[in-house]
């Protein structure tokens, strides 16, 4: 058995390093488990596995089993020890990605609600804007000239808005399209084009 003595001291480190990535697994927070994280734990378990079954297969030529790792049925645990951890791994690695996958479309649906809500607001303050400016009563050339500056501004910002949100619609939202159309018709119709 002593030709046999260093593979059953590696089969002894090869199961201190299963189970410390188990145990790191279970101990590291959500934020440190990307992707990359999975593939590696599973990649760094599947090949420490691999050794161990190999170091296993050599263990067997072995005729005394009298030894702890026979007597104990080490292979037997560490077998299971190891279907459980990569189940565990696996089993966590779906959820996340389906996590962050719901993570990016809420951030997208927040972003989306979040243009509807600005847009709502300049929709509003151009209204404002459009029937506040009366040109039979402005006096001075530059007063037309600020209130048009202002009215050009807001509507680059609603148009600039209008595009982004037309790319996330696609005409899907009939009230926002009906809201644009109007503001688009009573600007048109007060001769501000």
């Amino acid at each position: 058995m002593e030709g046999y003595q260093p593979i059953l001291e590696h089969q002894s480190v090869l199961t201190k390093e299963i189970e410390k990535i188990n145990i790191n697994f279970r101990k590291d927070s959500a934020s440190r488990k990307t992707p990359e994280y999975y593939i590696n734990r599973l990649t760094t378990l599947d090949k420490l596995w691999k050794e161990f079954e190999d170091n296993h297969m050599k263990l067997l030529e072995c005729e005394d089993h009298q030894y702890e790792y026979f007597s104990k049925n080490i292979y037997g645990y560490m077998k299971h020890y190891y279907v459980k951890t990569k189940e565990m791994i696996s089993s966590c690695k779906e959820p996340k990605c389906t996590s962050f996958s719901l993570l990016i479309f809420e951030d997208y649906s927040f972003q989306r609600e979040d243009l509807l809500g600005q847009q709502e607001a300049n929709f509003r303050a151009l209204e404002r804007l459009i029937n506040r400016i009366n040109i039979e009563n402005l006096e001075e050339k530059w007063e037309l000239e600020d209130e048009l500056k202002s009215l050009k501004h807001l509507w680059n910002v609603v148009d600039s808005i209008h595009l982004r949100l037309d790319n996330q619609l696609k005409g899907s939202n009939d009230v926002y399209e009906a809201k644009f159309q109007h503001i688009e018709l009573s600007r048109n119709q007060k001769g501000f084009k």
